[in-house]
């Protein structure tokens, strides 16, 4: 792909002779955990790297709307441009292969929460990527996730756990044998942040 810039990012190596869309697919362990502000960030280091990325919304949420409205934006499609990202919102299965054709060289689906729906496309994904978070209130919903869905602690999968401590990193992987990543608040998910960029270069490792 003649888009990739430089020679060290992981993501570019991954992309680096590709003749179809590169999907990565962000699904939450629980409703509202962050997939789609992750989602966002994710689109905005593929496109820092000079990559057509789209972002679809796949959770039955109105966040993309939302966005939409915030930015100004007054048109009835169901997409709209920002920063050089397409966003896509509502999609559904049929939308969706169409967008695989589009040209796009990543195309991030944001799950959320809809996994059982999804699971599939989940797990076809080139980077399947599941999200927790770290609260005292939030740790029950790891387990039950883990328990109820045993296949996605597999290698392939990865698993980060936001806002999270070494220890309590090393806490879950001795319970789940599964290497967590976390990643510190990040307000914009369009600015670019240091520590963010570091995060995301060794998820697509």
């Amino acid at each position: 792909m003649r888009f990739l810039k430089g020679t060290k990012s992981s993501l570019k190596s991954l992309l680096k002779g590709k003749n179809k869309a590169y999907v990565i697919a962000v699904a939450g362990v629980s409703e509202g955990i962050g997939c789609t502000h992750q989602a966002i960030l994710l689109a905005n280091f593929a496109r820092r790297l000079g990559a057509k990325t789209a972002v679809c919304e796949c959770n039955s949420g109105e966040s993309f709307s939302l966005l939409e409205r915030a930015l100004g934006y007054n048109k009835m499609s169901n997409n709209f441009t920002f920063k050089g990202i397409k966003f896509f919102k509502n999609v559904d299965s049929y939308t969706l292969d169409d967008i695989m054709q589009m040209g796009f060289h990543v195309v991030i689906l944001d799950i959320g929460h809809q996994l059982r729906h999804l699971r599939e496309r989940f797990i076809n994904a080139d980077l399947p990527l599941v999200i927790s978070r770290m609260n005292d209130w939030k740790m029950d919903e790891i387990g039950v996730f883990c328990e109820e869905n045993i296949d996605l602690l597999s290698p392939r999968v990865k698993w980060v756990a936001l806002y999270s401590t070494k220890m309590e990193r090393m806490s879950l992987k001795t319970k789940y044998a599964k290497d967590f990543y976390s990643l510190p608040f990040i307000r914009d998910p369009f600015v670019k942040d240091k520590k963010a960029e570091e995060f995301l270069e060794k998820i697509f490792i």
